[in-house]
């Protein structure tokens, strides 16, 4: 039986159904993502917590404001491309959705770039909401321990860097299913071990024994995604990324050589050959001569 915090809610048991362990039998631990909060020997109060919580936060907030705006305007380039691409031949193709059909109307009748990127903010939102790991959810929960202060921290995994490079806290993970890292010694090892054991046991549900800080939702993030600079500012980097804008146009044409491809296998195969290379390359330089590169749309 393991005990992993990674991806994990913090308000699940991070051992889950603890039944008496038989004798001889070890559970195993695993708290990532885990810090201790500096303070130089005090104890930290609430004023310092927020504080370095609003730090974290502001960081998180752009962050995850960058790169919704840049998946709006990613998705706004790409239907651009597809009705510069294609004409308007494909608003008679049998294959693509009303929806689709509707979005490559008001670009036919000249619709700006910059009002369907708000049109397209909401239904975005709502699917990056539904994903996983989505951008709208941080959190990190401070759980005392003494004179120490504990956190952990639940959400996107690309956030945690601005945790770690943040000089108010520390590296405070612990796990005995492997080796300790060599910058720490057994004694505070094993007093990393102790620590956890008295800040979240004996139940071992970490947001009993402590306070969360929301470092970013959905209402951080909405104004400044919509804003009209912002949405400019993502816009404008959409069109520099001719590559990916080709790559996105080549997935939509059918490949000759995948014609005999009767499961995901062969696909696969035939992805991997030179001869799909060749045409992948070739197909994607015709692509960019028919694309609007450096031009502007109607803003």
């Amino acid at each position: 039986m393991a005990t992993n915090l990674q991806g994990s809610s913090h308000y699940a048991s991070v051992v889950g159904f603890r039944p008496r362990p038989p004798k001889g039998f070890h559970m195993s631990t695993k708290i990532y993502d885990a810090f201790r909060v500096k303070t130089n020997g005090k104890i930290a109060n609430l004023n310092h917590l927020m504080d370095i919580s609003a730090d974290v936060k502001k960081e998180v907030v752009e962050m995850a404001v960058d790169y919704i705006s840049k998946r709006i305007a990613t998705r706004v380039q790409y239907y651009y491309d597809l009705y510069e691409y294609y004409g308007e031949d494909i608003l008679k193709s049998e294959t693509i959705g009303e929806e689709l059909k509707a979005t490559l109307n008001r670009i036919k009748n000249n619709e700006s770039d910059a009002a369907l990127y708000v049109r397209e903010y909401a239904p975005l939102v709502k699917e990056i909401q539904g994903e996983p790991y989505e951008y709208t959810y941080a959190k990190i929960l401070f759980i005392p321990c003494g004179r120490l202060t504990l956190a952990m921290y639940f959400g996107q995994p690309e956030y945690i860097d601005i945790i770690i490079n943040n000089e108010n806290f520390e590296d405070y993970h612990y796990q005995n299913q492997t080796d300790k890292p060599d910058d720490v010694s057994t004694r505070a090892w094993n007093k990393r071990k102790r620590d956890w054991d008295k800040a979240i046991g004996p139940d071992y549900i970490p947001i009993n024994h402590g306070f969360e800080y929301t470092l970013v939702d959905y209402t951080d993030t909405h104004f400044e995604v919509i804003a009209l600079k912002r949405g400019r500012k993502a816009l404008d980097w959409a069109k520099e990324q001719i590559d990916s804008r080709a790559a996105l146009i080549r997935e939509t044409i059918d490949c000759p050589l995948m014609k005999d491809a009767k499961s995901v296998c062969d696909y696969m195969e035939i992805s991997k050959t030179e001869e799909y290379q060749v045409w992948k390359k070739e197909t994607e330089e015709e692509i960019k001569k028919k694309l609007n590169i450096s031009g502007k749309y109607n803003s």
